[in-house]
């Protein structure tokens, strides 16, 4: 047995020189985070990823040996190899899969516990560095994921197949297709099966909105999602003669609020302008018995005085608010997990998910619900008019969006 140690700024690049020096054939051995010591008193080392890997010697000597000259005869010639039947490789791509995933889980289930342990005081009080720790553990299981794949033409059942085309990671899918055969065997086809079994799944992180929700609600999420015409599209559809009183809080753009200014002038309902946490808590005062619904700017997770800011408009609503999480639908999968990672100091309480009409597919959306790290999913925009594009999330009507089926 050849084994050996690689050393790369990142786990694919160690793997690809593990793959170049030893072949297809080697085994991944460990994989560990190590720092190496550099620059002043070792004080300013760099991380790096150390692989060990090791391969059988006749099959490292196979790969090196020099091919006989063209045309070569006599004594000196060695005699062709019997052909050989390649065996099942299935049981090495599952060594590789697991050396690449249990160090990432173990590292994952550290910074979880971190998360937990920092996130243990409710509401504004949760610590900054929460959410850099929850965006790492998001990467982490996308990494993990990329990695679980198996190699094209690795055999796998046709229904875990159609999930995962529908773009549902494989850890979503195999259970789902486990559970789907119990239900197909009892006399449901095989499509309808999966549905029921995804919509099942799918009804658990679901949150509509109810009657008793907190009279004030504000709106948070990342730049572009849609926050101000979603507002506008719940204000339209509140029940009862007295509306809502709406709030901008868009200090940060010219005319930031001129949008939800022309909402409300159109619903006909009370509008006004907060740009700090005093001007907030004075707009609620003047609400009277109104419900509060309150816009705020879009903010990038890489703004590190944005998420302080959010925390002190939430912290001036009181203990009776509840935080809706705006993103879209049409953001890929790994920018959607570490914007949930991002607010989730914020408590968020729901889910907004816009521009359903505008999104190819909804693999991301299922995966983010079904991995439980992202709020319960209470509204779905599927176009700009208010109120008509607003729906209630329907997990049989979901599921079918989701894997591409007439409901």
């Amino acid at each position: 047995m050849h084994v050996k140690r690689f050393e790369a700024a990142t786990l694919p690049e160690a793997l690809a020189q593990v793959r170049e020096a030893l072949g297809p054939d080697a085994l991944v051995l460990s994989t560990r985070q190590v720092r190496r010591q550099g620059g002043l008193f070792g004080r300013f080392g760099r991380g790096v990823v150390e692989v060990t890997a090791a391969v059988d010697r006749d099959v490292r000597r196979a790969a090196v040996a020099p091919a006989p000259a063209a045309g070569a005869s006599g004594p000196a010639a060695a005699p062709p190899a019997a052909p050989r039947v390649a065996p099942d490789a299935s049981w090495r791509e599952l060594r590789w899969t697991r050396a690449l995933i249990e160090p990432l889980e173990a590292e994952v289930s550290a910074l979880r516990r971190a998360v937990e342990q920092l996130g243990v005081a409710p509401g504004p009080a949760v610590p900054a560095p929460a959410a850099p720790l929850a965006a790492e553990i998001a990467e982490l299981r996308r990494v993990a994921r990329a990695f679980a794949r198996p190699e094209p033409g690795a055999s796998e059942s046709p229904w875990t197949r159609r999930l995962v085309a529908a773009g549902i990671a494989r850890e979503h899918a195999e259970p789902l297709v486990a559970e789907a055969r119990l239900r197909a065997s009892e006399g449901e086809c095989e499509e309808r099966a999966l549905v029921q079994s995804l919509a099942a799944r799918l009804d658990s992180r679901l949150a509509p909105p109810r009657e008793d929700d907190p009279p004030r609600t504000l709106f948070v999420g990342p730049t572009g999602a849609g926050k101000t015409t979603s507002l506008a599209k719940v204000a339209a559809r509140e029940p009862g003669a007295v509306g809502p009183a709406l709030v901008s809080a868009d200090a940060h753009r010219v005319g930031g609020d001129a949008a939800l200014r022309a909402y409300a002038e159109g619903l006909e309902l009370p509008f006004s302008v907060a740009v700090s946490e005093q001007a907030l808590v004075e707009a609620a005062k003047r609400s009277g018995g109104r419900r509060l619904l309150v816009d705020t700017a879009g903010r990038s997770p890489r703004d590190a005085a944005a998420l302080g800011e959010l925390r002190r408009l939430r912290g001036a609503l009181g203990r009776s608010v509840r935080v809706n999480l705006v993103v879209s639908a049409t953001t890929k999968e790994s920018d959607l997990a570490r914007s949930v990672a991002w607010f989730r100091p914020l408590e968020p309480d729901g889910l907004v998910v816009t521009r359903l009409d505008e999104s190819g597919d909804l693999g991301n959306l299922a995966n983010l619900l079904l991995d439980g790290d992202a709020p319960p999913l209470t509204w779905l925009g599927a176009g700009q008019r208010v109120p008509d594009d607003l729906l209630v999330p329907d997990p049989h009507q979901l599921a079918c969006r989701v894997l591409g089926v007439q409901p």
